[in-house]
This record gives structure tokens, C-alpha cells and sequence, in this order.
């Protein structure tokens, strides 16, 4: 410990001074978000808000009920900041009493920082609602250590059932002194109280060495360390190369001193051969009590280890199912490593960090209703998801918190709104739009021989393409196979924006089979009406990682005056989603969800040139979770979409087509989805409901006309959107021009 010239403080002052740092809290360390923990008090001691131990305060976590025996000078129960925190069972073993009172000030330091009460006065320690359970292991002055006094103090410790043990004196000095008999069987008592389970908590030293003191560099000490020179044996100790305390890693923290801008104190020891159990925290300029009523500043890596050892009493009190090597792995994993302090020579694992210590490490388990880890975690866990369910799934699982279990086993609650990936399943933007206009009108047919023939399409270059589709015709057979893109097109003569107009009647379960092969039979029953059948195996129309199998009966029929009736079955295989929703861990789809579909597309004259169109098709999606996800239960997903509209030809120009049309998009109408992960609010399983709240609603003005002088085609679309995507309030306007000529 090293002490400033600025001495002890009366209570009067402290008031003042916590004031004013309260309103010059800027120069402060920048803080991340506002507590109402941060206060003159809490500033007053600046290492707390170095280590971000509002964080757990903000959770309600202060130590209560942790208990943390300071091996030291004893304490001063006279402060006022003292008196209330400590517990029972003290006792001065250097002098053999009952009576622990601190003459020197080094324990009530330490005390201070670890556990000093918060009342709005002063300073207020790490764990402030910890206890202290003072043992006395030194003269009244501090100067004198005694191996009886520190075995039994020890023994104490253990059968006090202490949180954790801070040691911040020393009993050697590492290379510059041998151990000697004395710290020999006194590195062997804490060995042993290690190896009981305790975490010991050691200062580095106030040298400026390279290595740490003894007991902080303990695990070191193992035959293959023996000629190292960072230690060495007095001649007097006897089979040397027995001493093996290795055992003790995972059970001691060594613990450097950083100024308050976090860069190590020029008088700490670093960590160096410790720096796989050494962590850094604040040791210079620290406020704490003192004697009597008074408090001091003082710099030293006793300080430093006071704040790790209040740390560890917030831990405890938070999750007290840890064993002392998983706090003790916790608070090394969790420090700062980011910048200097990735020199672990120095530094060891880095600054101590209680914020970040308190939250959840590592692979997020999510607990089952069951009580227990599922094995399947919250970072896997996505669902992607639009279309016909609209936001009904986004919604849910944005309010939706689980119970997850971290590396650690710690519990916590967590909202699975980082498992949300939106897609548009069914949003026909303005660049498929010409995507679908640019094929669908570059279309030439080839006669090939008798009754076959070849419709190709031409890419959006110009150039030729393979795609197309292949038709031999036969009596009343006609057989068609359809490759690429070509198999997008179910009106391949439209004209412009007419092939987007009839694609609003047409089911919208096909879209989920294109851009890959399909084989369709026509047969004709009569003159009027025929039958057919079509297989279709290909990508999503809106994703191409998204592979279904389309299977499709219809029965159509044409009457005198235009017409025209088609009814339709089908069903549709999806690989690996679900009406184009696709989960992972959690959420994860079993593969082949099999939807059935069935509907009426009509084209009713009202005279020769004014037309009714309509179409209306239901389906249910029958779906599961794969063997690996948490889905317990999909049940059947109900789901429709419509479309009506009025056509007028002849209107401007001879040929011209003008169409106001009503569009409601495939929206599930029904069905649920269950999920195997606890609901902290009810402890059990949660239950979605798949039906989007919202309904889109689409209208549009369809206008398609030759232009006879310059030989081409133009079209123009505007559409008015309410509720886009079955979102509420989402709406939005759209207009697309397009003109066809050849030349």
C-alpha cells in the first residue's frame, strides 16, 4: 500500500467533495447508460464506476447475504460507515482475543472498499449490503506477520462458510527474498484452503516487478517452475522438488493495480507468470474509511484486491449455484481485454468488469418447460419469416422472453427478438415486375415437326436462352415440358402489363415452384373444356434459396362470348420451409411441408367489351418442427387470398384495356405454433398465433394498349397499398410504366 501526502478527511468535507463530483461527473470515465446508482457517494469512490458495479445495482444487487473475511490489521467498528457491516465471528488470532480493533487502518481500508454502507455519505463499498468478517493476522501496527495467526485464520474463514478470503498482505517477496520455512508452510496453508474450494484473492505487490508476490503467484509453484528464477528456496527447506501447489489454480485471483484512466500503476507488479489467474482493477487515488470517523486516499494493489473481492460477493449473491472455480473463470473471462489490455503479461485477463460478469456468457441454452438446458441455443435460434403471415410471428416473439442458461449455468431471461429475420415473401417489386414483363414478351415460337414445337424466351441482353418450353401435341393430348425461367409464365402471350394483371388471379401457391422444370398434360374433354395436369419443381419466384415441388390439376372451361371458368387443386412440397418461412435451432422446419390448395378463376363477359374478373383460392399447410428444434406443435395454417376486378376494352384507342382490380394476398387465416421453451411469466411453454392481425389490401389501375405507329406495346400499372405485407398501417403507393416495341 502506498500512501498519498493528502491525509484523512473529516465527514463534514466529505459531503462538499462528493457533491462536487457529482456535478463534475464529465471527467469522469464516459458512462454507458444512466443509473440512479450513480451518485456523489458512488462517484466519490471512482473505482466503482471503472468496474461498472452500477450495473448489478441496477438489478438489485448489492451482496446481501455474502459474508467476505479480510485477513488483515482487524477493523475500526467506531466509523460510522463500519459498524453496521460486520459480522459475527471475529477475532484477532495474532494476539489470541476477542477484541479485532484495527490500529493500524490497512483493514478498515480494505473493508471499506469491499462493503463501507451506502447512506448517502461518503463512500460506499463494492458489496455494500456484504458483511466483513474481520480476522486479525498481524501486530496492532501492522508489521508483524504470524504463520499460527494466518493457519487459524484461515481455518476460520473456512468454518465461517466466508464468500471469498482477502488476503492483501504478503509474506514474501517473491525472487529478491527464498521462501523460507516460514512462508513455505505458509504458501502451503493456502494450498490447502484452495484446495477446500475458497477463492483466495491476492495482491500482485507494490514493487514493480515483472511477477507477482507470494500467495498471488501460488499456482506457479511446480517442479517444472523450480529453476525459472522467478521463485527460489531458502537451503533449508528439504525435498524441494516435492512442492507442487499448482492445485491451487482456478481457487486464487491475482490482482494488479491501475490508475484511474486504467492504464497499470507504475508501482504494481504485473502480472507475468500469474497471468492466467491475474485480473487488473483500480488501485490508485482510491477514496475509503479510515480511522475512526475519518477516510483517506490511498494508493496500492491492496486496494485493487478489495474491489475484486467485492466483485466476487455481488456474484456470489446473483448466482449462488457457482462453484468458486466458475466465479473465479467468470471474472477472468469476462474482464476488459480490449486494447492494452490484451498484454496479458501486464494485465493478465484484463479489467475487471462486474457489468459485464452479470451477463450471460458463451452458447445461450434455451430452458424447456421442463426446468432444463435444451441443448439447442438462442444464438442458432432464427425465424425468417413474411408473406402470408404477415408480422404475426414478429410480433409474437418480439415480446416474447424465454429463460436461457449460459456457459455457466446461470439462468437469465432473454426476449427472442434478435431471432427475427423479415423477408418479403410475396412482395412483387417494380424489379421482378420488369423482370417478369421482360421475359414474358420476348417470346418466339419455333414449329419443330409434326405437333412439336419449341417457344423460346430471350434474355433481358437480347441474347438467346435454352429456356423455353417444349410442346408435342397429339389428338387431344398436348404435352409441354417447361425449363428456367419459362416455367415462371402462365400466360406467355400477354402482352405488357397484362401478364401482371393476370397474374393476380392465378394461385399464388405456384410461385413457391419456378425457374426450374415443369411437365404439364392437357387433355380435351370437348371443344369447351379440358383437363389438366402439371408438375413443377423449382425455386421460390422471391427467393432463390427456397426450393419447393408443385403438383396442380384443373378443370377449365370456355364458353361463346370469352367465357372462361378454370377450377384447381394442387398441393405443394416445400424443402425447408413453410409457406416461405424458414426457422433454425429453435424454430428449426422439418423438411417437405406439404400445403393442399383449391380455387376458381373466372373471366365473365357482361357484354362484348366489359368483363367481370374474379378469383378465389384456400389452402392449410400441415407442418412440423424438425426432431432438433422446439416446435411441439404446428397445428393445420389456414390461409386464402382473392382478387376481383372490372375490364373495359376499347376505351381510348381500338385494342386498349383498361382494369380496376380488388387484390387481397395469400394471408393465413388460422393456425397456431407451440414452442417447447419456458415463459417466465407463466412456467410453461409459450403458444403463437399464426394469423397476422393486419390485412393487406391491394387496388390497382391496369392499362395495357397497342401503340400501332410505332409497333409496340405500352402499359402502365398503379396500385395503392394498404397494410402491405398484412402489416398494419404499412401502405404505400406505386406506379410502373412499361413499353415493348420491336424492330
Amino acid at each position: 500500500m502506498k500512501t498519498n501526502v493528502k491525509r484523512s478527511l473529516c465527514f463534514s468535507a466529505c459531503k462538499l467533495i462528493a457533491g462536487i463530483l457529482t456535478l463534475a461527473g464529465s471527467s469522469f470515465p464516459a458512462m454507458a447508460q444512466t443509473s440512479p446508482y450513480i451518485t456523489g457517494e458512488y462517484l466519490w469512490n471512482i473505482g466503482l464506476l471503472q468496474i461498472n458495479a452500477h450495473e448489478a445495482y441496477d438489478l438489485g444487487i448489492t451482496g446481501a447475504g455474502e459474508k467476505i473475511a479480510v485477513l488483515d490489521t482487524g477493523i475500526n467498528y467506531y466509523h460510522p460507515e463500519l459498524f453496521t457491516q460486520i459480522a459475527n465471528g471475529g477475532y484477532d488470532f495474532y494476539n489470541n482475543q476477542f477484541e479485532y480493533f484495527d490500529s493500524n487502518g490497512h483493514g478498515s481500508l480494505v473493508s471499506g472498499i469491499i462493503a463501507a454502507k451506502k447512506d448517502d455519505y461518503g463512500v460506499h463499498g463494492v458489496a455494500y449490503n456484504s458483511k466483513i468478517l474481520p480476522i486479525k493476522v498481524t501486530n496492532d501496527d501492522g508489521t508483524l506477520f504470524s504463520l499460527d495467526a494466518l493457519k487459524w485464520g484461515l481455518f476460520h474463514a473456512i468454518e465461517e462458510e466466508a464468500t471469498v478470503i482477502n488476503y492483501s498482505s504478503t509474506y514474501a517477496t517473491g525472487g529478491a527474498r527464498p521462501l523460507d520455512q516460514l512462508a513455505v508452510e505458509a504458501s502451503v496453508a493456502f494450498a490447502y484452503t484452495a484446495l477446500n474450494g475458497n477463492i483466495i484473492v491476492a495482491p500482485t505487490g507494490n514493487a514493480g516487478a515483472q511477477n507477482p508476490i507470494f500467495p498471488a503467484i501460488l499456482p506457479y509453484v511446480k517442479p517444472s517452475n523450480h529453476n525459472t528464477g522467478v521463485y527460489s528456496f531458502d537451503t533449508s527447506i528439504q525435498n524441494v522438488g516435492a512442492i507442487d501447489w499448482s492445485y491451487s489454480e482456478g481457487h486464487i485471483l491475482a490482482v494488479a493495480s491501475s490508475n484511474q484512466d486504467g492504464v497499470i500503476s507504475d508501482f504494481s507488479n504485473r502480472c507475468g507468470v500469474a497471468a492466467n489467474w491475474c485480473i487488473t482493477a483500480p488501485g490508485e487515488g482510491i477514496i475509503s474509511t479510515f480511522w475512526y470517523d475519518t477516510y483517506i486516499d490511498l494508493d496500492g494493489t491492496s486496494l485493487s484486491t478489495a474491489f475484486v473481492s467485492g466483485s466476487i460477493a455481488l456474484i456470489r449473491e446473483m448466482f449462488p449455484n457457482l462453484t468458486s472455480a466458475q466465479v473465479v473463470d467468470l471474472l477472468l473471462t469476462t474482464a476488459n481485454k480490449e486494447g492494452i489490455y490484451a498484454d496479458t503479461a501486464t494485465y493478465g485477463q484484463g479489467f475487471l468488469d462486474i457489468g459485464a460478469a452479470i451477463q450471460p456468457q458463451g452458447t445461450l441454452n434455451i430452458v424447456t418447460t421442463e426446468g432444463t438446458s435444451s441443448g439447442t441455443t438462442l444464438q442458432n435460434s432464427y425465424l425468417q419469416t413474411g408473406g402470408a403471415f404477415g408480422d404475426s410471428l414478429n410480433s409474437a416473439l418480439n415480446q416474447q422472453q424465454t429463460v436461457i442458461n449460459d456457459d455457466y449455468g446461470r439462468s437469465y431471461t432473454a426476449s427472442f427478438q434478435s431471432a427475427l429475420r423479415p423477408r418479403n415473401i410475396d412482395y412483387f417489386e417494380n424489379d421482378k415486375k420488369l423482370e417478369y414483363l421482360n421475359l414474358s414478351s420476348a417470346v418466339e415460337t419455333h414449329q419443330l415437326g409434326s405437333g412439336l414445337s419449341f417457344t423460346g424466351y430471350t434474355a433481358q441482353d437480347g441474347a438467346a436462352t435454352p429456356e423455353g418450353v417444349w410442346a408435342y401435341q397429339a389428338g387431344n393430348h398436348i404435352l409441354r415440358y417447361s425449363k428456367g425461367e419459362a416455367v415462371i409464365h402462365d400466360h406467355p402471350g400477354a402482352q405488357s402489363v397484362e401478364a401482371l394483371k393476370l397474374k393476380l388471379f392465378d394461385p399464388a401457391y405456384n410461385d413457391m415452384a419456378t425457374n426450374g422444370d415443369a411437365v404439364a398434360w392437357q387433355y380435351a374433354l370437348t371443344p369447351q373444356t379440358s383437363f389438366n395436369v402439371e408438375y413443377r419443381n423449382g425455386h421460390s419466384l422471391y427467393d432463390d434459396e427456397l426450393e419447393a415441388t408443385a403438383y396442380s390439376a384443373a378443370l377449365a372451361y370456355t364458353a361463346e362470348g370469352n367465357m372462361r371458368l378454370n377450377m384447381s387443386y394442387g398441393f405443394v412440397s416445400e424443402r425447408e420451409s413453410m409457406l416461405g418461412t424458414t426457422g433454425s435451432g429453435a424454430f428449426d422446419i422439418k423438411g417437405n411441408t406439404q400445403t393442399h390448395y383449391a380455387g376458381v378463376n373466372a373471366h365473365v363477359p357482361l357484354r362484348d367489351d366489359l368483363a367481370l374478373l374474379g378469383s378465389f383460392y384456400m389452402g392449410q399447410t400441415f407442418a412440423a418442427g424438425s426432431s432438433d428444434s422446439l416446435i411441439t406443435d404446428i397445428s393445420g395454417i389456414r390461409h386464402q387470398q382473392a382478387a376481383m376486378g372490372i375490364e373495359k376494352q376499347n376505351n381510348v384507342i381500338e385494342g386498349d384495356r383498361i382494369t380496376l382490380a380488388f387484390e387481397q394476398p395469400l394471408r393465413v387465416t388460422g393456425g397456431r405454433l407451440s414452442v417447447d421453451a419456458m415463459d417466465p411469466q407463466q412456467a410453461g411453454g409459450f403458444v403463437i398465433d399464426l394469423k397476422p392481425e393486419a390485412q393487406e389490401r391491394n387496388f390497382h389501375l391496369f392499362y395495357d394498349t397497342p401503340v400501332h405507329n410505332g409497333g409496340g406495346h405500352l402499359g402502365l400499372q398503379l396500385s395503392y397499398t394498404e397494410n402491405a405485407g398484412h402489416v398494419d398501417n404499412q401502405s404505400a403507393g406505386n406506379l410502373l410504366l412499361h413499353y415493348k416495341t420491336s424492330f
